[in-house]
């Protein structure tokens, strides 16, 4: 009988289970409805929540909304390769950025890195994603792993019955 088929055999079986097991990074993301998403400074009149197109600006002007991103051991923000936003454009006049930060824990202020973008004259559903969170040159996420992580979304300015708006966001590992 020949020693070496055994050896062959388990040695093939282990590099196949290897090669074909889903990373971490591979198979995990979280998804969050906009409903997790606030526009700090305000108290909420400005967020209009109530029909199907998430939360929107409904303030004249353009606002930031901030959307939380999990930080825990298993899905640490450090460890995304990406995000992706779903958003709702309805001015031809501005566009939706969306933007990885993070505001400092052990003081004030805080830092951004590379955005996605809708076109200025662009109206309708878009999706931004920023598929190069490890790679970029700036990494906040990465950078500042110990301060706290979002997703800053810039909405144009509207109005209550036209409105640019965020439907959800995910967080690739």
């Amino acid at each position: 009988m020949n020693l070496h088929l055994p050896i062959l055999f388990l040695a093939s079986t282990v590099a196949t289970a290897a090669a074909f097991t889903p990373k971490k990074a591979d198979a995990a993301s979280n998804r969050y409805h906009a409903a997790h998403c606030v526009m700090p400074g305000n108290d909420g009149d400005g967020i209009k929540r109530s029909d199907n197109y998430g939360a929107g600006n409904i303030y004249a002007y353009l606002e930031t909304m901030v959307c939380p991103v999990d930080d825990i051991g298993t899905f640490s923000k450090a460890d995304a390769i990406n995000f992706v936003v779903e958003v709702r454009d309805h001015t031809s006049s501005f566009y939706i950025k969306a933007a990885t930060c993070v505001d400092f824990r052990g003081g004030t202020g805080g830092a951004c890195g590379f955005s996605d973008q809708t076109g200025t004259s662009f109206v309708g559903f878009d999706t931004l994603i920023r598929t190069t969170l490890q790679t970029d040159s700036i990494k906040p996420w990465v950078t500042y792993f110990a301060d706290f992580g979002y997703i800053e979304v810039d909405l144009p300015g509207g109005t209550p019955s036209n409105y640019s708006s965020v439907r959800g966001y995910k967080v690739g590992y």
